[in-house]
């Protein structure tokens, strides 16, 4: 057994151990004992307990999948309690982590071509993500992770829109000149940094605020609720709603445990993560609409509204024609010829 792997069984059986001394459910067995014993479900995510992945995403499917009475009690196992990213994502595939949410950059270190996803104007907003997860390029993507990973992608959950913070607006690719730009040190969103012509610096989330204090770094994008969970705001002047990025968590589900569950407990599942994509997705745009009026009230951070995404688009779509190869490109031309609606629309902030 791998170091991962048992770790992982460590902190869930500590788990599921505290529950039964409590009086609940049991951690092991079939889907559903004749005894009524529900079978434990581990659903990993990276995101604070209160961020609307959770509030309003995988506590809504365990709400659902558990009180349909089949057999199942889906546990909730927030801000990487189970591990890093990669580190739940084997779990997944060892079956040791049943449910998980994982990005596309993430899932693209086993499955290569699904991370691009995580580049500039793929997509443009939750409406495009909408349409695409009808398209055949999105079955292609995630057959291909199930083919590669023997692990399969059941809901993709909008995240939000990536926006630039820093000390002067950034309405158009040249305001990015001569800013050293914090960009997630992952090859997807480096390069998303060349296509919108900024120079990336390489800085882990947790040591963002230090390195926007020190100069380190001049600027950085995030989704808004990325932003304030990290307090970028205390050490930064304006936020350009540039909405260059579409975010992205995918619902992945170990492929044993899903072949090992009856029809209804399968329908019971997918129907609580298609319905939950809804209700994240709504609670994360409410959430960037209502932080963001608070602090133009308040003033903390000036809000750019003006900025011209037309020019970002373009900058990053000849960057693509350009540079993009390989499966990756062949998806992209994919998923450019397909109709997927309006793009995204930022909110008004009065």
């Amino acid at each position: 057994m791998s170091m991962f792997t048992r770790r992982t069984a460590a902190i869930i059986g500590s788990a599921a151990a505290l529950t039964l001394v409590l009086g609940g459910c049991s951690a092991s067995g079939d889907s559903g004992s004749a005894e009524g014993k529900a079978t434990e479900v581990v659903f990993g995510n990276s995101f604070a307990a209160n961020h609307p992945h959770n509030s309003c995403g995988v506590d809504v499917v365990a709400e659902k999948v558990n009180d349909a009475k089949v057999g199942l009690e889906i546990v909730n196992y927030p801000e990487s309690i189970l591990g890093g990213d990669q580190e739940r994502f084997r779990s997944v595939q060892t079956g040791d982590v049943q449910m998980n949410l994982d990005s596309p950059s993430n899932i693209s270190a086993f499955s290569e071509p699904i991370g691009l996803l995580d580049r500039a104007f793929v997509l443009d907003g939750p409406e495009q993500l909408a349409n695409f997860i009808k398209t055949d390029a999105y079955k292609e993507l995630t057959d291909k992770v199930l083919e590669d990973a023997d692990v399969r992608v059941i809901g993709a959950w909008y995240f939000g829109m990536r926006v630039f913070t820093s000390n002067k607006p950034i309405t158009e690719p040249d305001d990015l000149k001569g800013l050293k730009t914090r960009f997630p040190n992952k090859p997807e969103y480096l390069e998303s940094a060349y296509a919108l012509g900024a120079n990336p610096v390489g800085v882990s989330f947790d040591e963002l605020y230090l390195a926007l204090q020190q100069g380190t770094a001049d600027s950085q994008e995030n989704p808004v609720s990325a932003i304030a969970s990290t307090n970028v705001q205390e050490v930064q002047d304006y936020i350009s709603l540039s909405g260059h990025q579409t975010s992205v968590e995918f619902v992945v589900v170990s492929e044993s445990f899903w072949k090992g569950l009856t029809d209804e407990q399968r329908e019971t599942i997918q129907t609580a993560v298609d319905e939950a994509a809804v209700t994240a997705g709504e609670c994360i745009s409410d959430e960037e609409s209502t932080i963001l009026q608070e602090w133009a009230d308040e003033g903390v951070i000036e809000v750019v509204q003006d900025v011209d995404r037309d020019a970002f688009r373009d900058h990053a779509e000849t960057y693509w024609d350009e540079n993009l190869t390989g499966v990756q490109r062949e998806y992209y031309d994919l998923i450019k010829g397909e109709d997927l609606g309006e793009g995204w629309t930022a909110p008004v902030i009065k």
